[in-house]
């Protein structure tokens, strides 16, 4: 066996992580909302040229071309839109930020007194002044989040987890079925996602303001994430760097599956070999020594046609009266 059977769902979001430029390594916050809000329209080319030079950088000296700010100057929409794309679908696999509804206290409410006993590497919530006594940490942040701030952060990431779950299946049904190479993986990912990337741009908006009428609720809250759920059956969960969405207790996106199914990819892990040619050993009259040394670059090029040895008759003796 020369190929391996790996699962699609990694392999989808790794080819689209590739697909997101790069700054020293990692992803730029401030690049990534500049090329998508040329890809959707929002921005104009002024605009964004003016966000660059409040940045201290000189949109005129970007080249065209090969590099990361490339796509702010260059006007190729689809590369925009791809990129954008890919940028979208891979955040549901960053760290969650909880920072964007969760609040910290500025001051206590209560003075808290250290006891003898823990004065050195106390922590205020393990006294019992408090009823926050036998609160963890997580549990504390959890009592602060900002419930508005939540449920439409909460929203955003549903209509961009359904959205991300039909642009996978779209991907996974359009594998090749014979192995394929990596390489020859993320050029077929490549080629789907820029085919849909400007309808999967418009579908997150589409599912955002279509949901508008329908409500979330909150399963669980707590520092490191959130579960909430809507009334059309749709689950979500949202915790550190994973993103789990469930359909009528179906795994939608995640656990291994796309759309309550299983996709793999057929991936070789061996290259396939090379059809050797069977050699003849010719005479040394036939088959000079120089030809022998060439022979091998001929092989790598092209295969030699069989062909039968020419027969050389023996040169005739002719003597001084020029008869035989």
């Amino acid at each position: 066996m020369r190929h391996i059977s790996m699962p699609a769902l990694s392999m989808i979001t790794e080819s689209l992580n590739a697909l997101v430029p790069k700054l020293n390594g990692e992803r730029n916050l401030f690049l990534m909302q500049q090329i998508c809000s040329l890809a959707r329209g929002e921005r104009l080319q002024q605009q964004v040229d003016l966000a660059l030079q409040q940045n201290g950088i000189d949109p005129a000296r970007i080249p065209l071309t090969g590099n990361s700010f490339s796509l702010l100057v260059n006007g190729n929409i689809e590369q925009q839109q791809t990129v954008c794309a890919a940028w979208l679908a891979t955040s549901l696999s960053e760290p969650v930020n909880s920072s964007t509804w969760y609040h910290e206290r500025k001051e206590q409410e209560t003075e808290i007194i250290a006891t003898p006993q823990n004065t050195i590497n106390w922590k205020f919530w393990e006294t019992q002044e408090l009823p926050r006594a036998t609160m963890t940490e997580e549990e504390r942040k959890a009592s602060e989040y900002d419930k508005n701030k939540l449920i439409s952060e909460a929203k955003v990431t549903m209509a961009l987890s359904q959205a991300t779950a039909k642009l996978y299946a779209l991907i996974a049904n359009n594998i090749p079925t014979s192995p394929v190479t990596e390489q020859e993986y993320q050029a077929n990912v490549l080629m789907t996602v820029s085919n849909y990337a400007g309808e999967y741009l418009r579908t997150i908006q589409m599912l955002y303001h279509g949901r508008q009428p329908y409500g979330l609720s909150i399963h669980r809250v707590s520092a490191t994430g959130f579960t909430v759920a809507d009334e059309q059956g749709y689950e979500l969960e949202r915790v550190r760097n994973k993103t789990s969405l469930r359909y009528q207790d179906v795994d939608w996106l995640g656990n291994g599956k796309i759309m309550g199914k299983d996709y793999f990819v057929n991936l070789k892990v061996i290259a396939d070999p090379v059809i050797a040619v069977q050699r003849v050993e010719p005479t040394e009259k036939v088959l000079p020594k120089v030809i022998e040394e060439e022979l091998p670059k001929v092989v790598e090029k092209a295969p030699i046609e069989e062909a039968s040895p020419k027969v050389i008759e023996k040169e005739p003796v002719i003597n001084r009266k020029g008869k035989r």
